[in-house]
């Protein structure tokens, strides 16, 4: 097992900066509070559908806010390795959790891989979640 397997980044463990492809991670020392502000947000998201199950764009919303989650987990890169794997379990659980189905990647990596940075070089996410819109419809 590798001693980093399952640590988060901080300001003793970790590299500063990871790279992934054309982005940087945030630096270590700000990835506890990056995680903390993701997760304060995806729980407020979280009871907002929650507590409107029957809205008409529920399943678009919740599609949505789970991808956005994703795709910031990735950012943030909190571990060494397995940061892709980690924020699409994280993005799997929202679905679960918010009565969808879990959403399998299966498309080629450099599609995938174009859409999020994408996101990251403009902010629109509209393409991400087109992506993961497909794949979730073609399951149906």
């Amino acid at each position: 097992m590798r001693s980093h397997a399952g640590r988060v980044r901080s300001r003793d463990h970790g590299s500063e900066y990871l790279t992934f492809g054309p982005n940087r991670s945030l630096h270590r020392d700000k990835v506890s509070d990056a995680l903390d502000a993701l997760f304060t947000e995806v729980r407020r998201q979280l009871a907002r559908l929650l507590d409107s199950p029957l809205d008409p764009e529920y399943e678009r919303t919740a599609l949505y806010v789970a991808v956005w989650a994703h795709a910031i987990a990735i950012q943030i890169h909190p571990f060494e390795d397995g940061n892709g794997r980690s924020s699409r379990a994280l993005m799997d659980w929202l679905l679960l959790r918010l009565g969808l189905r879990s959403i399998p990647v299966e498309v080629p990596k450099s599609e995938y891989r174009e859409v999020l940075n994408y996101y990251y070089s403009t902010r629109n996410i509209t393409p991400l979640c087109d992506l993961f819109l497909q794949l979730y419809d073609s399951q149906s």
